[in-house]
């Protein structure tokens, strides 16, 4: 499980037709929905959704990065 300074992530329940796992990507603080991580298809790889109007400094996104390999490694097991 990746340990992030300032963001969580939440996985969501699978549909019975996907494929693949989806999370929220959470604010810590004030538990505010930043964006999704989900497959992308055109690039075979999980990507991230940032919802409109958010803005990230290089943790957040170096987190978001570690969590999307963390999830590709696992995805090739």
């Amino acid at each position: 499980e990746i340990m992030a300074k300032w963001i969580e992530f939440e996985i969501l329940s699978k549909t019975e037709r996907a494929k693949t796992y989806s999370w929220l990507v959470r604010a810590i603080q004030g538990e505010v929905v930043i964006g999704i991580i989900k497959w992308y298809s055109s690039w075979r790889t999980y990507a991230f959704f940032p919802k409109e109007n958010t803005i990230y400094e290089d943790d957040c996104l170096q987190d978001i990065a570690n969590f999307i390999k963390e999830q590709m490694k696992a995805r090739t097991k």
